[in-house]
């Protein structure tokens, strides 16, 4: 799917990057989300309220993260917003304060459920 059909299906306020995996040389980024099922508008009660998603970038071409580790559970994602054909991810930590951007420049995104 492309990165505005991502951004338009998944709402990851307040979900945490468990880990990361950038593969340069084929052009790949993969994230480990423990993604908040309970945020999404389709959302039914009794449901998995959290659980684990793999969400892979394709054909990355740049690939930034200033300001900290995003990975861990005090780090949640606040927002997404997707221009053209790169996803800017603001992270906040909250054991300091620091808020922090991802930027994520691809042509394509895959999500799985994992489990």
């Amino acid at each position: 799917m492309t990165l505005k059909e991502f951004e338009a299906n998944y709402y990851l306020h307040d979900s945490f990057i468990e880990s990361l995996n950038y593969d340069a040389a084929n052009a790949k980024l993969t994230l480990v989300i423990n993604f908040a099922f309970w945020m999404q508008k389709d959302f039914v009660e009794g449901e998995e309220e959290n659980d684990l998603l793999e969400v892979a970038f394709r054909n990355v071409t740049s690939y930034t993260c200033n300001g900290g580790d995003p990975t861990g559970d005090s780090v949640g994602i606040l927002n997404t917003a997707v221009n053209e054909d790169c996803i800017v991810i603001s992270l906040l930590n909250d054991e300091n304060g620091a808020f922090f951007e991802m930027k994520i420049t691809a042509a394509a995104v895959d999500v799985k459920k994992l489990k």
